[in-house]
């Protein structure tokens, strides 16, 4: 399995995607992204602390790039969650090519909006049988809080 993590800042030239300056410091966002190639077989996939220690979470979302299957055609499903709730990020999420989830799947309001103290990991659970393969990009976007240095240095 070829993982490849990557933490993006959004452009701060673009009006829609900047820091935002306050009077005493600056809230950041920033998108965590995995992506897998090819899932390795077996029924659980962990990706592990790619959800920031000391961040607001906004969420957790995931693209198939490469279908998912099974060692037959019995993998109807699989799940998103963090390890504790099997499906927090969503339930029987479809493994066909192009499957993107949004909040609109998360199956509890803690998969939302928070601050998480530590680093948490991403899920994702065969339904049916074991993963034999496919690919997924996941992307964990967050909000992170720093005073502002220039002022009182």
């Amino acid at each position: 399995m070829r993982t490849d993590t990557r933490t993006r800042q959004f452009d701060p030239r673009n009006a829609a995607q900047h820091d935002q300056a306050f009077v005493h410091g600056i809230v950041r966002t920033d998108e965590v992204s995995v992506f897998t190639n090819p899932i390795p077989a077996g029924a659980i996939l962990t990706l592990s602390n790619i959800v920031p220690a000391n961040v607001f979470l906004l969420g957790v979302v995931l693209h198939v790039v490469e279908e998912i299957f099974g060692a037959t055609a019995s993998l109807t499903s699989f799940n998103v969650g963090d390890g504790t709730d099997v499906d927090l990020y969503g339930a029987t999420i479809s493994p066909a090519f192009g499957t993107r989830t949004s909040s609109l799947d998360y199956t509890a309001a803690a998969a939302g909006f928070r601050y998480t103290v530590a680093a948490e990991d991403v899920v994702l659970t065969a339904v049916g049988e074991n993963f034999a393969g496919g690919s997924v990009a996941v992307s964990v976007l967050v909000l992170s809080v720093r005073g502002d240095r220039k002022r009182g240095e």
